[in-house]
């Protein structure tokens, strides 16, 4: 006779695995209903919601590394740390995270062409963020703005929380499931950093829906795609996911741009349906 499975008492107890930890508690719940539908074995089924997860947030992570210790990097960041010494810090954080690290060497021309063409934004949204907020030192903005970074991993939000804090940046980092919907807004700009690829691995209308939403509560957008495996083979990715990207995307609702990097595939779009 087949075990009897609690759904909400098998997602917590995946949730309190290492790797599984500080995900949003709505994903655990949200991949694992759906394996449950496939099987009803329960060792097949947790290794499954383990993998999936891996798919779709674990990927670029460090597992092995205890992102609370590295607020001891910002002991003596303050409001008035020049800006070349808070680069340092925030570069050393960021290479522990394998997105923000591929994207440390773009960081000047990212957004520079991001920044290029489009009115100082006030307000700015980090969707599934990583890390990327610690590369606020190399956006172009002006005093006053507010950032709101949303990620699927609690030690990260506490981690730019407390960015945020030392630095004096008016912002917020949340948890955030994305395939929940558009969380927040309206804002001035938004990030979409290497996220379509991962939403599709549990809903392969994840990509669609999010631009879509975004058109509506974002002025401005910045979507990218890996420009490569995390191995560091191109196997045709960029033409790939650009062919992709312009199947989802609704063209009449945004003017878009690209530009290709080596490590990245960026899309800069102004929303033509937007409303305040």
């Amino acid at each position: 006779m087949a075990e009897e499975i609690d759904p909400k008492k098998l997602a917590e107890e995946i949730a309190e695995t290492k790797k599984a930890k500080h995900i949003e508690f709505g994903l655990i719940q949200q991949v694992l209903s759906r394996e449950l539908r496939n099987s009803k074995n329960r060792k097949e089924i947790v290794k499954n919601v383990k993998s999936k997860l891996y798919q779709v947030s674990g990927a670029y992570r460090n597992d092995n590394l205890d992102y609370s210790t590295l607020k001891e990097k910002l002991a003596d960041v303050t409001p008035e740390t020049p800006l070349d010494e808070l680069k340092v810090v925030c570069r050393e954080i960021m290479h522990t995270h394998a997105s923000t690290r591929e994207r440390s060497g773009i960081l000047d021309e990212l957004y520079g062409e991001i920044f290029r063409d489009m009115p100082q934004p006030k307000t700015i949204c980090d969707l599934a963020c990583g890390l990327n907020p610690f590369s606020i030192p190399w956006m172009p903005l002006e005093p006053g703005f507010r950032y709101e970074a949303f990620d699927l991993f609690s030690d990260m939000s506490d981690l730019l929380n407390c960015f945020f804090e030392k630095r004096g940046i008016d912002g917020q980092a949340s948890q955030a499931n994305l395939l929940y919907g558009m969380p927040g807004g309206p804002y001035d700009l938004a990030f979409l950093f290497k996220v379509i690829p991962c939403l599709e691995q549990i809903d392969k209308y994840g990509g669609r829906h999010i631009l879509n939403q975004l058109s509506y509560n974002a002025r401005y957008a910045a979507v990218s795609f890996p420009g490569a495996s995390l191995s560091g083979k191109e196997k045709g990715m960029p033409r790939n996911y650009e062919v992709h990207f312009m199947n989802i995307v609704d063209q009449d609702a945004w003017e878009i741009r690209k530009v290709k990097f080596p490590t990245e595939l960026v899309f800069i779009m102004k929303s033509k349906v937007f409303y305040e």
